[in-house]
């Protein structure tokens, strides 16, 4: 009883205000939280959740999800969104986002190049036909660039490939190396937009074969080439360099490691730019149910962590922007086309499987929604140069 009288305190302190929801206890009793209508309701099955969260926190609260030990009803995005607004204003030392970490922190340093292609395919390589069931065709799965709320997910991953394209101030001629590539959509925009030769590199099986037979189909092999490798086994100097989503797979240990391979791989005073979720403050970690159900290995960069290690590279930042919003409007994307796919998923690949995914995306959502979480562009330059653009005009202005 003590553990409940303790939930319903946390609740009631840390709920925002202007939500009305209510949970139904295992017992059928009812606690209603807020005036007004109600906007989702949470069906606990079992005591076993209550000891769960005590326990574990958000970690045990995606178990107990993914094992249907409780149910939301109602408007799901509006509870994942109070449930992180909860998690995330409890104090760091009983911080519930968080509970768990040490249990899993002997885990995150060993990174060698064969636990990295492990952890990489268990999460990339689980099938394309899955990713495209939520996925726009261009199969990005990045943060997108809205320039309003009413546009398509394709079209805002088109402008997101434009806009890091004029960070970088591609040149037809020009080299663009990518770390991370993904199934290709940066290399493939790059070449066909403006005539740079990219090489891009990842670790998922799945996204190389894919991005090797797109190019090959769309005549792009004398500019584009893809290779399955490590980032640490990358030979050669190119003229600008991007990764998009791929820093998060680094863990701190290895930052030193990854900006120095950034710094040789870029000629003297060539252009740059890490597109990477982040978080505000130093003492931030990745949530351990995130590293062991969705990401194994990853590890989200605080801030400070990635500037730091930039400029101990010799690498000089020149440009900081946060799309935070652009990435909550992307993952609501995303949960509308997985909604519309759920039974397919359950029939394919079990229920448990498509709870997971579903409190993943909505969990991350949530996350940018309430500042947990950032997307932070990094524009940087290798050494000196003072060739840049006074301002931000060149990126923001209107294509003709």
């Amino acid at each position: 009883m003590n553990i409940i009288n303790t939930l319903i305190s946390t609740i009631s302190s840390h709920s925002p205000s202007g939500v009305c929801f209510s949970i139904e206890f295992p017992d059928g009793q009812t606690k209603v939280f807020g005036r007004g209508k109600q906007s989702f309701s949470i069906l606990i099955k079992t005591p076993k959740v209550y000891g769960a969260i005590a326990a574990k926190g958000l970690l045990g609260v995606g178990e107990q999800y993914m094992l249907g030990n409780f149910d939301i009803t109602g408007d799901m995005d509006k509870a994942m969104i109070t449930m992180a607004t909860i998690f995330g204003a409890t104090k760091l030392n009983e911080n519930l986002w968080f509970k768990g970490l040490e249990t899993g922190k002997k885990l995150i340093f060993r990174e060698t190049k064969d636990k990295s292609l492990k952890d990489i395919g268990a999460h990339y390589d689980i099938s394309n036909d899955f990713y495209k069931l939520f996925l726009d065709s261009t199969m990005t799965y990045s943060c997108a660039y809205f320039k309003s709320n009413k546009d398509s997910l394709e079209q805002a991953q088109h402008q997101k490939y434009e806009h890091l394209a004029r960070k970088l101030r591609l040149r037809k001629g020009e080299t663009l190396l990518d770390i991370g590539c993904g199934w290709g959509g940066m290399l493939i925009y790059a070449a066909q937009k403006y005539g740079v030769s990219g090489y891009g590199v990842t670790l998922s099986e799945n996204q190389f074969s894919y991005a090797r037979q797109l190019i090959a189909k769309l005549k792009l092999g004398h500019l584009v080439k893809v290779e399955l490798k490590d980032y640490r086994d990358i030979r050669g100097q190119y003229d600008k360099f991007i990764s998009i989503g791929m820093f998060e797979h680094v863990t701190k240990h290895y930052y030193e490691v990854f900006f120095d391979i950034v710094k040789k791989s870029l000629k003297p005073d060539g252009l740059g730019v890490l597109h990477t979720i982040g978080f505000n403050n130093n003492r931030s970690q990745t949530s351990p149910w995130m590293t062991t159900y969705i990401f194994p290995g990853s590890q989200i960069p605080a801030l400070s962590w990635t500037i730091d290690s930039l400029t101990q590279s010799d690498l000089y930042p020149q440009d900081l922007e946060n799309l935070r919003p652009h990435y909550a409007l992307t993952l609501l994307s995303w949960i509308r086309n997985f909604e519309k796919a759920y039974t397919k998923v359950v029939h394919e690949k079990g229920e448990r499987f498509a709870r997971m995914w579903k409190f993943y995306l909505y969990l991350s959502r949530a996350s940018f929604v309430v500042n947990i979480s950032q997307l932070y562009q990094i524009t940087f330059t290798n050494g000196i140069n003072n060739q840049l653009h006074l301002t931000r005009e060149e990126i923001y202005r209107t294509a003709k």
